[in-house]
């Protein structure tokens, strides 16, 4: 076993272990302890005073007491790994325990760690707290360092312990005349009677006379009933608030949109937009596939996706190819048509089969019907209808002939059939427009004649115009109708 009070246990025949955690191997031909190699638990930590195989003490020698040039000549207890210089003993230290650049001063006798200024506990692995008992003055903060500590001062106090007062008025903080007297940590402005404020920055009473609007906003001598000032300012372009002071677009107003920025270098803000946005806020998405000025389109053929500041043509099923679909595919040369036994002719964005006679349909695979016979009686003209399925035709008749393949006659009666309709409908509405006519012409000579006999101009008859002699009966009566004129 190995001394220290700590013992072994034989595991095979040829492998011992420590006690514990520590697997500290030994092994024979020669027996080696590698007392410094680092495992799983860690170094070989404690006091080695004496090593027993089977309650048989070995003496340990080192190589040079042993007087040996070949070790392995002989059989002997040692300590390998250039340890050879290590005494029969304690070992109770090792440095990398020692955290911030700690050390073992005297690893023999103590388990605990040299520690820098700053550090303390047996591995230096705690920070002294050096503001527990700090100096510091007048509220101010200690901030902790390593083997130190500051001061951080408040307001109008400076020094390592914050002891030193400034005197603000060095830097003449009072505006418009006023009198600065220095305290203790601040100082205090004594104000010109026009004026108040912590500085003597704000006048008293504000009108349009003290410029108060600002970023060359207009101001007006009207009360403010928002901020109870006898001004009222009317902003900039850009500009907003009680006294125009704030950009449209500062971030706490009105923040550009799409990663924006709000530059107010110029006479007036405004949101500088990356590029594919537009508008007050940058909040647009410029329309990229929009026609320019001369009424183009970015895509010749397609459809056209809009990204930000970029466009893309979708150009499937067009018979187009190209970043703009500008491009006409062959499809005749790219054997994408299929023609059958006909002729394939490329057209601008898709292409046609000329078919050999006998065959028809769109890839000339179909039968011609019209071919070998013509369906058509009387006539007619046969014309394939291939297109919409095989074996189908039309017939286009001659005059006085109808049906599928123009077999049927015409009828005849169908003719006068409808000329008796219309005669029928249009006869009654004829008569009531004449007999209304009639009646209407009637009513007219009738009132005419009663009007004829109430008016008109007088003219005496031969027999008044000769006789001076007077009949008031015949003047009572009304002249003849005759008469009248």
């Amino acid at each position: 076993m190995l001394g220290g009070g700590v013992e072994s246990s034989l595991l095979d025949r040829q492998r011992y272990f420590t006690g514990g955690y520590h697997d500290n191997s030994v092994e024979s031909g020669p027996i080696t302890l590698p007392a410094n190699t680092q495992f799983e638990g860690g170094f070989f930590k404690g006091c080695l005073g004496e090593v027993r195989i089977g309650n048989s003490l070995l003496p340990y020698f080192s190589a040079d007491q042993l007087n040996l040039d070949n070790l392995t000549s002989h059989n002997y207890f040692s300590l390998s790994d250039q340890l050879l210089t290590m005494d029969i003993g304690c070992k109770l230290c090792f440095d990398y325990e020692c955290q911030n650049d700690g050390w073992c001063a005297n690893a023999n006798d103590s388990y605990a760690c040299e520690c820098p200024a700053g550090y303390a506990e047996d591995y230096c692995n705690v920070n002294i707290d050096e503001c527990q008992q700090n100096e510091c003055m007048n509220g101010a903060t200690c901030v902790d360092m390593i083997a130190n500590y500051t001061c951080s001062c408040p307001n109008g106090w400076t020094g390592w312990l914050c002891e030193q007062d400034i005197n603000e008025c060095d830097s003449d903080p009072c505006q418009n005349n006023g009198s600065c007297r220095n305290l203790e940590g601040m100082f205090e402005c004594v104000c010109p009677d026009e004026f108040v404020g912590r500085q003597c920055e704000t006048y008293k009473v504000v009108t349009c006379e003290n410029f108060p609007c600002r970023n060359g906003s207009t101001c007006v001598d009207v009360k403010n009933e928002e901020t109870k000032d006898n001004f009222t300012c009317t902003c900039a372009a850009g500009f907003q608030g009680p006294y125009c002071g704030v950009p449209y677009c500062a971030e706490n107003v009105e923040p550009c949109l799409n990663e924006g920025v709000c530059n107010v270098s110029g006479v007036s803000p405004f949101c500088q937009c990356l590029p594919g946005y537009e508008g007050r806020r940058c909040e647009t998405n410029i329309n990229d596939c929009a026609a320019d000025i001369n009424g183009k389109y970015p895509c010749d053929h397609g459809m056209c996706i809009d990204g930000i500041d970029t466009f893309s043509c979708d150009c499937s099923n067009t018979g187009y190819e190209g970043v703009s679909c500008e491009r006409d595919i062959d499809e005749c040369e790219t054997q994408i048509a299929q023609c059958g036994q006909g002729v394939c002719m490329n057209l601008n964005g898709s292409y046609t089969c000329r078919c050999l006679p006998g065959l028809c349909g769109e890839e000339c695979l179909m039968t011609d019907p019209c071919f070998l016979e013509n369906p058509c009686q009387n006539g007619g003209t046969c014309q394939d209808d291939c297109i919409h399925g095989e074996g189908l035709y039309k017939c286009i008749c001659t005059s006085g002939f109808a049906g599928l393949n123009c077999t049927e006659e015409p009828v005849k009666e169908a003719a006068s059939s409808n000329a008796f309709n219309v005669l029928v409908i249009v006869g009654p509405i004829l008569g009531l427009m004449l007999l209304a006519g009639v009646v209407a012409t009637f009513l007219g000579v009738r009132a005419a004649r009663k009007k004829r006999a109430t008016r008109g101009t007088y003219s005496p008859s031969q027999q008044e115009y000769c006789n001076p002699r007077v009949e008031m009966d015949n003047v009572m009566k009304p002249p003849p109708e005759e008469r009248l004129i």
